[in-house]
């Protein structure tokens, strides 16, 4: 079996509104923000607690971690009553619906995520934002384009108790890892990930929120170039390879060309 890793934010999506033309509105792209502040009680006073946390000195990978879970906890405390996994994954459908609308899924995105699944790839989406978010992300993907192959479908992200409203876990860094394994073990049966079926791990933040996915086989990363400062020097050392298009990948015929 081979099994394809994918970020979302900034690699399945564009990164930012200055990326592209378009009327939609958002002030950013990423799912952490906007689900947050779809149900927060006060959006404006959640944003700027993570416009500070964001411009805050993360420390070392276990500091990063431990101030995003923080991050994450002291955002559900601003939720109104009443949210749900449910409503959370509803929202997030809704949201990348309008994302595929406005041509904020990146051109070849879903083409390639399609063509991986209809050849027997197994893909594994990784977000630093709600687990629930990512089931609706998928939602929206299979609504608008409808096969089978959505079956071949994984998820993982932040692990939220919503009735006690308490953190589980906090998907980012080498948590991405944590959480991807713990994935795989609750399938039935069990999938144990094995490297030599790694065939590519696709992501925009290597040496930060992916860098847990990375480490997994670190032969197989592409990087998708955005308005990311990255350390090309540090990226051809780790043997990471850049890409711009997710159409050039297409090109070369998916997965078929990426394990050589």
């Amino acid at each position: 079996m081979h099994i394809m890793i994918f970020d979302i934010d900034g690699t399945l999506t564009h990164s930012q509104p200055a990326e592209i033309k378009t009327e939609s509105g958002y002030h950013t792209f990423a799912y952490w923000p906007l689900l947050s502040e779809y149900f927060a009680q006060d959006a404006l006073r959640l944003r700027e607690a993570a416009t500070r946390w964001d411009a805050s000195d993360k420390g070392t990978d276990d500091d990063f971690i431990k101030s995003s879970h923080q991050m994450l906890q002291e955002g559900i405390a601003m939720f109104k009553p009443g949210v749900t996994s449910e409503s959370m994954r509803a929202q997030a459908k809704k949201i990348t619906t309008d994302f595929i609308k406005q041509g904020i899924i990146r051109e070849g995105a879903l083409e390639f995520l399609l063509t991986c699944l209809k050849q027997g790839d197994l893909c594994i989406l990784s977000t630093g934002s709600y687990e629930d978010g990512a089931q609706g992300f998928v939602d929206a993907l299979k609504a608008c384009a409808p096969t089978s192959a959505w079956g071949r479908v994984l998820v993982s992200g932040a692990q939220i108790d919503w009735p006690s409203r308490k953190v589980i876990h906090a998907n980012i860094a080498k948590n991405k890892q944590v959480g991807l394994l713990e994935v795989l073990k609750k399938q039935i049966p069990p999938i144990t990930l094995e490297t030599s079926n790694i065939t590519g791990i696709f992501v925009d933040d290597p040496f930060g929120n992916d860098s847990g996915l990375c480490e997994l086989c670190p032969s197989k990363v592409f990087v998708m170039q955005t308005h990311r400062e990255l350390d090309l020097e540090r990226l051809r050392e780790s043997g990471y390879r850049l890409f711009r298009h997710w159409q050039a990948l297409n090109a070369q015929n998916s997965a078929l060309t990426l394990t050589g």
